[in-house]
């Protein structure tokens, strides 16, 4: 597909430099990811001490998705009413507010509510900052910024849990803690909106329909993706658990698919800028299709299983940043948040249909499926 010409991408112009706003709204998603990072597993566990049944629990953690595929047709009407920036502000400050809720609210059908209102306010900024990013990156580099990005973004959301950790889950603290960090992701915005950031609120926004039909690649990208993500992540310890080995084992497998996944970003994103970008995608889903087919004889294999958990997650990871990079290079600024959203819709709802179907093929006592 052709790079829309440069003079319609309002981000990239010679004359600037685009590297202090790159940074800017990197660090601004990382923050973000941070704060999605901590409040699942806040979320769960404080369901889980007030003695929640684990159907219900569940269906906590499928709520950002059910949120955002509900919302993400929204998104650029309210970036286009009040501007990337103000409206970046004012979910941010709905999503702290929220998040104080939390520990005063007890009646627990009311947190299904907040979830649901509370995904506005962390995903809009997600989706702007990935919108400037792929705005103000340079053509010629854009792999490699999206692989930096994807790289640190990981990092950022593994952060989240183990603040929960040192923090605990239980009164108003963790909950106060997540909302302060949520507001820190304010100020890198404003100053990216100076380094040269694009205002995406003055282009009329893009409709949905549109975008998938424009860069269907681009969403089936990130559908599979997101089917693949949570479900492994749901449903690799389960699996490993179910093959004999211990719960230890299990979580040193699943840490090792998270490493590969920030580990090889980076690399897979230089190769972006170096080789056709259709070719880095189908090599990426060869070693899914490989992860997938080989992980019933290596689970229990050690060192080998190790690797090839690695290699599973980072390939998997190259999948999400050739996403964002193709996004880049088929849409122009003025239909980067439209695109965008489509792109979350169509993750959001892989990361619904993934773990859905695998885990009918657990409960069917299928091994291979679990």
């Amino acid at each position: 597909m052709n790079e829309p010409d440069d003079g319609a991408r309002a981000g990239v112009i010679a004359a600037t430099n685009p590297w202090p706003g790159l940074a800017a709204a990197i660090s601004a998603a990382t923050i973000v990811g941070i704060t999605y990072g901590g409040v699942v597993p806040l979320l769960s566990l404080n369901l889980e001490h007030l003695g929640v049944d684990p159907v219900w629990n569940g269906l906590m953690g499928a709520m950002p998705s059910a949120a955002m595929i509900c919302l993400s047709a929204f998104i650029p009407l309210i970036v286009k009413r009040l501007g990337a920036a103000r409206a970046v502000y004012a979910s941010t400050a709905l999503a702290s507010v929220i998040l104080l809720l939390f520990p005063v609210v007890t009646y627990v059908p009311a947190w299904f509510v907040l979830r649901f209102i509370m995904t506005l306010g962390i995903g809009l900024p997600w989706i702007v900052s990935e919108t400037w990013i792929n705005a103000l990156a340079p053509a010629e580099k854009r792999g490699t910024v999206m692989g930096f990005y994807g790289t640190v973004l990981c990092v950022g959301i593994s952060t989240g849990p183990l603040m929960i950790s040192f923090l605990g889950s239980q009164g108003v603290l963790p909950f106060a803690v997540i909302a302060m960090v949520l507001l820190v992701a304010v100020f890198p915005i404003a100053i990216a909106r100076r380094s040269g950031a694009p205002d995406l609120g003055q282009h009329p926004p893009m409709r949905l329909r549109q975008a998938y039909s424009q860069a269907p690649l681009v969403m089936l990208a990130a559908l599979v993706n997101g089917a693949i993500w949570l479900a492994v992540f749901s449903l690799l310890p389960i699996y490993s658990l179910r093959s004999g080995l211990m719960q230890s084992q299990a979580t040193i497998l699943l840490t090792a698919y998270v490493l590969g996944n920030i580990g090889f970003q980076l690399p897979l994103g230089r190769l972006l800028d170096r080789w056709s970008l259709p070719l880095v995608l189908a090599i990426c889903g060869v070693f899914q299709f490989m992860g997938a087919v080989a992980l019933p004889f290596v689970v229990r294999e050690g060192t080998v299983a190790l690797l090839a958990l690695a290699i599973w997650g980072g390939t998997l990871g190259g999948i999400y940043i050739a996403g964002l990079t193709l996004l880049g290079r088929s849409f122009t600024t003025a239909q980067l948040t439209g695109a965008a959203s489509a792109q979350t819709l169509a993750f959001e709802t892989g990361a619904i249909l993934g773990p859905h179907r695998l885990g009918l093929g657990c409960t069917r006592g299928i091994p291979t499926e679990c």
